[in-house]
């Protein structure tokens, strides 16, 4: 099912959610005088997948607050912005939301606790990919190093 979005509620839609290119830019599409979406908002579209909420209101600020702190303790932000030719990333935060109060898809809703789950079985998932991935790790390192009383050398 594809992801559907809609930002007609979003206060504001047009500055908010949207630019307008002041010229052509082969690199990312950009026609002169054509609005497109803003990346802040494209993120937050496919964040309401990774969150596990549909929308943003005025009553889930909160959860959408507690979850994007789970989310960014375990992977990086989903957005970039160029600044002067350096790349730099973009955090939601409760001013972002606010902004975005009205943003709904559908991506559906899972509870706090469904919630939970899912970042255990994301959790539980890379730390049995990190275990799978160092087991030949280790057991190349021992067979090309020993411990000494200065420390592991390289025999």
């Amino acid at each position: 099912m594809p992801l559907n979005w809609n930002v007609a509620n979003v206060k504001d839609k047009e500055n908010v959610c949207f630019f307008v290119a002041t010229k052509d830019n082969a690199d990312y599409g950009f026609r002169a005088g054509e609005s497109y979406l803003k990346g802040e908002t494209d993120a937050l579209i496919w964040l309401t997948m990774s969150v596990g909420l549909d929308q943003i209101t005025e009553d889930n600020i909160d959860e959408w607050l507690y979850r994007l702190a789970i989310e960014y303790a375990f992977q990086d932000s989903t957005i970039s912005r160029c600044v002067n030719g350096e790349w730099e990333r973009v955090y939601h935060d409760e001013t972002s939301l606010r902004r975005h109060i009205g943003l709904y898809t559908n991506a559906g809703t899972i509870s706090r606790k469904e919630y939970h789950e899912k970042i255990l079985r994301i959790l539980h998932n890379n730390g049995s990919r990190i275990i799978r991935d160092f087991e030949e790790y280790n057991k190349d390192f021992e067979q090309k190093h020993k411990m000494t009383d200065k420390g592991w050398v390289k025999i």
